[in-house]
Order: C-alpha cells, then sequence, then structure tokens
C-alpha cells in the first residue's frame, strides 16, 4: 500500500469516527437532560477513545494540528470520566467546535494533503480546550509532570510503518519525545474477572477502575495488593470465569462480525447502470414474440424468475449508495443547538422519519439548504423566551425535521411552531427593496414565495447568521439543481412548515404500462391503489368530471387535455385510481398492458419543466413511453 492509499484509508476512517462523534455528542447532550448519570458515563467512555483514535492516527501521520485537537479534547474527557470535572453544557460545545474544527482539518487535508495554513482559529480553540480544564491536575502528565501540554514528536513514524500497525492502534503512539510508557490497560475496559467481583459485591466498581489504572501486572494480584480482595474471593472469581456462560455462544451467533468495504461512488454508480440496461434486455426478451407461444412455458418461467432476479438486483443496488436521512438530520441538530445558543432562544429539536433512506449523492447536495431553513427558522421563526411566554406559548420552542416516502419522490419537512410569516409584510418588503416582480403576485402562496428572491430579507442588520438576502435563494437554487420544488405553509403566530419534494434516484422502477391512443405511459405501481374496468357513474359539477366510486366522489384528470393530446374521449377503457400523501384521482385510459421493471431516463434540459412527467422509458419495440408522477397528477386534479 503506498501513501497515497494509507492517507485515503487515513481520511476515510477518520471520517467515520468524528460521524460516530457528533452523534455521541448530541446523545450526550440528551443523557444530560434527563439524569441517566449510568449512560452519560459509557458515553464519555466511548467518546475518550474516539478521540484517542484520531490522535494516535495523526501522531502517525505528523498532523500536529489535528494532534493538538483531540490531545486537548481527549484529555477533558480523561478528567469527565474520572470524576474530576464535573460535566457542564459548556463541556459538550467546546467538543462539538473540535469536531467541527477537525472536519475543517480533514477537507484541508484532502484537498491540499496538508493541514489549514491558517492557525489563529485552530489556536484560539485549543486555549478554549485547556481553559475548560478547570479542575486539578494528574499527578503525572503526558510529560510526566503536572502538564498536560502538547509536544509534537520529533521523529514521527514514517507512513510505511503506519500501514503495518493499523490507524486504529492505540499502542506505541508516541506523545511526546522522549516518550513515557503508558500502562497498556489504561483505556481497555474492564476484564470478565474485575466485573464478576463486582458482580459479587467483593469489590466497589471505583476499586475495580483504581486497579485497572495502576495495573502492570495481573488483575487478581494487584486488588490484593491493595486490600480489596483476600485469596480466597480471587479463587472463587477465578473458578467463575472459567465456567462457560450458557448464552455467549447465543450472543456471538446473533451478532455477527461485519466486515466493512470502501467502494467509491463512480462504481456504485456503473452498476447501477449496468442494471438498468440489463432490465431494458429483459423486457426486450419478455416481450418477443416467440415469449408469447404456449409451446414455451418453460421459456416464460424463465423469463419471471429473471425478472425477479433483475428487480431484486437492483434493490440491493441502490442500498449500497443509499444511507439513513438520520446522517444529515444530527448535522443539522448540531447547527440548530449552536445557532439557539447564539440566539439566546431555547428550542426541542424532534426527528420523525429519520430511518428513510436517500442516496447519498442527494443527502449530500442537501445539506446547504437544510442549513438555511434551520437558521432561518430559528433567526426569523421561533421567538425568544420573553417573546414566546407573552404570546401564551411554551418558553422553549419547537424544531421539528421529518422525512417520508410518497411515490418516487422524498419529502423533507423543517417546521417551527414560531411566528409564523405575514405574506403582506413579505410584499411591502419586497417592493421597498424593488425586486417585486411584474405584475406582482396576487395569491397567499405567491407572496410567502418572494422570500426565495435574490436579495429579499427582512432584516434591516446583517449578523453571521441572517440578513444578507442569499440564504434562501440558495436554497431554491439547490432544491432546483435536484430537480426538486420547495413549498411552504405557514400561519401567522402558529407555525412556519418548509416542505422539500425530491425525485428519488432510482433508475429502475415498478411500474403499469398503460395506451391512451398510440400515447404509451407508464404509472409507478406504488401509486396504483385500485383498476376499474367497468364504467362508472360520472358526474358533472362546476365542469369537473367525478368517479362515482362506493359512495364517494374521486376526481377525474382529463390526461388527454394535460398533455395535448388529440384522440378523441370515449366512455370505453380503463380507470386507474392513483393515490398520494395529497389526496386521490382517477385517470382514463384505453388499456394495460402490463406489468414490467421500467428504466428511467430523465428528460433533456432544453424541454424545460414537463409538469407530471417524470421521465421516459425505452420500451423493447424501441417506442417511448412516459413515465408519469402521480404526486403532480393528483396536485393537478384537486387544483
Amino acid at each position: 500500500m503506498n501513501d497515497t492509499e494509507i492517507l485515503t484509508e487515513f481520511l476515510a476512517e477518520s471520517a467515520d469516527i468524528l460521524s460516530d462523534l457528533n452523534t455521541q455528542l448530541l446523545d450526550f447532550g440528551d443523557l444530560l437532560d434527563s439524569g441517566s448519570h449510568h449512560e452519560s458515563i459509557n458515553t464519555i467512555h466511548g467518546l475518550f477513545r474516539g478521540f484517542h483514535s484520531l490522535k494516535g492516527s495523526a501522531v502517525y501521520l505528523h498532523f500536529e494540528q489535528m494532534a493538538a485537537m483531540t490531545h486537548e479534547a481527549e484529555y477533558l474527557l480523561d478528567l469527565l470520566r474520572k470524576g474530576k470535572l464535573e460535566t457542564q453544557d459548556s463541556h459538550i460545545g467546546i467538543l462539538l467546535e473540535t469536531v467541527h474544527a477537525l472536519e475543517i482539518l480533514m477537507e484541508d487535508i484532502q484537498t491540499k494533503g496538508e493541514e489549514s495554513s491558517n492557525r489563529n482559529d485552530h489556536e484560539a480553540l485549543l486555549l478554549k480546550l485547556r481553559h475548560s480544564h478547570s479542575a486539578p491536575q494528574p499527578q503525572s502528565g503526558l510529560n510526566g509532570t503536572a502538564s498536560h501540554s502538547w509536544n509534537a514528536p520529533d521523529n514521527p513514524v514514517p507512513c510505511r510503518d503506519v500501514n503495518q500497525r493499523g490507524f486504529s492502534s492505540t499502542e506505541g503512539v508516541p506523545l511526546q519525545d522522549p516518550p513515557v510508557q503508558r500502562p497498556k490497560s489504561r483505556n481497555r475496559e474492564p476484564s470478565k474477572l474485575g466485573s464478576i467481583l463486582v458482580e459479587q459485591g467483593k469489590i466497589a466498581p471505583e476499586d475495580l477502575e483504581a486497579a485497572l489504572e495502576q495495573q502492570y501486572r495481573p488483575l487478581g494480584k494487584t486488588l490484593i495488593d491493595m486490600g480489596a480482595i483476600s485469596q480466597e474471593d480471587l479463587q472463587a472469581g477465578l473458578e467463575q470465569q472459567a465456567k462457560p456462560s450458557p448464552t455467549t455462544k447465543n450472543v456471538v451467533a446473533s451478532q455477527p462480525h461485519q466486515v466493512k468495504v470502501r467502494v467509491s461512488l463512480e462504481k456504485i454508480g456503473q452498476l447501477g447502470n449496468l442494471v438498468g440496461e440489463l432490465a431494458i434486455a429483459e423486457n426486450a426478451m419478455v416481450n418477443h414474440p416467440l415469449m408469447a407461444k404456449r409451446t414455451n412455458e418453460p421459456l416464460r418461467n424463465s423469463a419471471v424468475r429473471l425478472s425477479n432476479l433483475i428487480r431484486d438486483l437492483h434493490a440491493a443496488t441502490s442500498q449500497l449508495r443509499s444511507i439513513p436521512i438520520e446522517t444529515a438530520f444530527e448535522k443539522i441538530k448540531t447547527i440548530a443547538r449552536e445557532t439557539a445558543r447564539k440566539l439566546d432562544k431555547k428550542i426541542a429539536i424532534h426527528m420523525e422519519g429519520k430511518d428513510i433512506e436517500l442516496d447519498r449523492i442527494i443527502l449530500e447536495k442537501l445539506h446547504t439548504p437544510l442549513v438555511h431553513l434551520v437558521r432561518n427558522s430559528l433567526d426569523h421563526g421561533i421567538e425568544t423566551p420573553r417573546q414566546r411566554i407573552a404570546a401564551g406559548k411554551n418558553e422553549i420552542g419547537t424544531l421539528l425535521c421529518a422525512a417520508r416516502l410518497e411515490g418516487n419522490e422524498a419529502v423533507i419537512q423543517i417546521r417551527d411552531d414560531g411566528a409564523g410569516m405575514d405574506p403582506e409584510k413579505i410584499l411591502a418588503k419586497a417592493r421597498q427593496k424593488g425586486i417585486l416582480p411584474d405584475p406582482p403576485p396576487q395569491s397567499r402562496e405567491e407572496k410567502l414565495n418572494l422570500i426565495f428572491e435574490p436579495g429579499f430579507s427582512t432584516r434591516d442588520d446583517v449578523t453571521d447568521i441572517s440578513g444578507r438576502g442569499v440564504g434562501m435563494d440558495v436554497v431554491r437554487q439547490e432544491i432546483q439543481a435536484l430537480d426538486g420544488k420547495i413549498e411552504i405553509s405557514s400561519a401567522q403566530g402558529v407555525f412556519s412548515e418548509f416542505s422539500i419534494r425530491i425525485p428519488l434516484s432510482l433508475s429502475v422502477i415498478e411500474g403499469m404500462l398503460t395506451a391512451l391512443g398510440d400515447h404509451q405511459m407508464i404509472v409507478p405501481l406504488t401509486a396504483v391503489r385500485e383498476i376499474l374496468t367497468t364504467p362508472s357513474t360520472h358526474r358533472d359539477i362546476d365542469g369537473s368530471l367525478y368517479l362515482h366510486r362506493r359512495g364517494s366522489l374521486v376526481p377525474i384528470l382529463d390526461i388527454r387535455n394535460l398533455f395535448h393530446f388529440q384522440e378523441e374521449v370515449t366512455g370505453k377503457g380503463v380507470y386507474i385510481i392513483i393515490e398520494t400523501e395529497r389526496g386521490t384521482a382517477a385517470i382514463h385510459i384505453d388499456k394495460i398492458l402490463g406489468l414490467q421493471n421500467t428504466v428511467i431516463r430523465k428528460p433533456c434540459t432544453y424541454l424545460g419543466t414537463l409538469h407530471g412527467i417524470t421521465g421516459f422509458s425505452i420500451q423493447s419495440d424501441g417506442a417511448i413511453a412516459m413515465v408519469l408522477n402521480p404526486t403532480e397528477l393528483v396536485d393537478s386534479c384537486l387544483s
């Protein structure tokens, strides 16, 4: 493995550790609020191990700034886990700030191959970390004295040795020159013997911790010399340790070791494209005239089996590049807390649908819009505690981050229970800034959408959070770049809600192939709720067509008029009931041609926005079928 490969492995592993640290720190804050002492201690130990691993890797590769930061963070956590320092919210804040600074350093290393040359911010952070160590120092620090200042090694281990030892190793890390040998068991979890003695009531957990701190020889001998246990207690513990646990095999079987490998998204994308081409070839074979002959029943069975395998292969391929949206929400949670702290506002953050999985690339591109939306909610939406109390609200505002799937779209919502938006005030501000479009907006929705205009801001002063008039404009641009759209819903004094709709990056879907005259259309199977082959009674209400269905009226969408088809409307055909989160509608087509795995091709940009269409699909005979967008069709029908 050459130096480039070693650096790549270091960056990947460090990114995973930093992500875990960020999540643990957010959980740590929740645990402190709930008063769960035992879980808090476990979290501190986990944080300590994470920073320690990062420090070891940084020392090996001679990244001095990263090593210094992780060392100071590790020392703070060491004081916390030993009970020499009482945990405060400020400690969580400074550790989150450290994680963020480390992420910036990692970006510099990845793009430039070295740490940032601007050390001012990092030096300020190091000072804050050192000032947070407001507790008596250990008698023997890292340098063998009461001091715990960081000194980079004069002779760092070269890269070739890093590969041999592994990035996660913590033994033999030279903390300074000359190095001081540290007890190898310092960061080790309590042994089985120690746990047994604690469970038997022979020793207290504090005695076990003290023994592990000074353990240079077997644990039992150390405990005897400390006077914590007798020789008989030790013998009984050893006998218990020798007995096999009845649940050991079950635990091992239920928690198999998972081996993870890193594969570039480019390769996964190539695999996805090949699966799409495979689906096209499969459709061509299934629809071949020879497949219609009854004498080819075994061949048709094999074709069905092939279709199922291709569908499973596509699902597995999609999962390779999908990650839970919780990853993005956790980052937003960190930013929200920091912004609320700067604004002296109190918030409670709730997450829904965090298990929803989206394409990794989509989530990365959604990060900036989500950050702007959250900051906007905290700065302009949620009031100060005094204002909320005066309005009869709880002084703690609520910020909701929610996600769900609707057909072939992912819907992400940011909602706050703040002051809401005044459309007339927004209109007046846009007129004042000279950015009012011509003709001026009339509807409430159009007035609210003025906040997305470049240069719009309701603030007269500029802060580090808002006032520059670029935030919401960037939100709309980033979302439109993903072929998505954003909607606003608000009630003054009650709430504001931003809903982002993003098409899923599914290149292959299960679809129902239909025909209307000479036109072929594909309806995503996830939106199909019912098929009515017998024409039902139509009722003309205010010029609209409705389908009478079991005592309810379902609006019928005129596909011919929407897509400007020339075919005449007839009473024959089939009605397909489609359903989305917005409601239910019916579409009238001539016939259903069958079900198939559909490869979606995005429309060319010069076609502009095609309302009601997700994309196109090439059929086995070369014909082009439109892939319908159920959400937009229902919206058109209901409006």
